[in-house]
């Protein structure tokens, strides 16, 4: 089975609008890969916008989160974290640290621990599960 993970930082010297491009662009690549079976993409987000638990997004429909919650949708993504993962005094709690996949059950007992050192995202673990797909004869 061909098993892609993706995990990446996008530059902070670049524009907004070319890290959101480049984002976009990224996601359908993998995702569009050929000879890929299944696919894993982790990244901290900065969406706070966005809710894939409810399927909405705060924001205006034609604004970074919104261009990506449409993606990972025409993409058949699934979001995996339903939970805050960044906490920073003073503000609210949000999800920014998603785990997608392209199949509902790839991911299961995510866990969310405390930040490590001074960092104000949590740590997640979880399980992926495999499966063995056997052609019939």
């Amino acid at each position: 089975m061909d098993f892609v993970t993706e995990a990446h930082q996008l530059s902070a010297s670049l524009s907004d609008t070319i890290n959101d491009e480049s984002l976009l662009t990224l996601l359908r690549w993998t995702v569009c890969k050929r000879g890929i079976s299944r696919v894993m993409i982790m990244i901290d987000f900065n969406f706070p916008e966005i809710d894939y638990q409810h399927s909405v997004v705060k924001a205006g429909q034609n604004t970074s989160a919104s261009k990506f919650f449409e993606e990972t949708q025409d993409l058949f993504l699934v979001q995996h974290v339903h939970a805050a993962t960044r906490f920073r005094e003073g503000q609210e709690p949000s999800t920014l640290d998603y785990i997608f996949t392209d199949e509902e059950h790839l991911i299961e007992h995510i866990s969310i621990s405390s930040p490590l050192g001074k960092s104000d995202h949590a740590v997640l673990r979880w399980n992926t599960r495999f499966r063995k797909w056997i052609a019939r004869r």
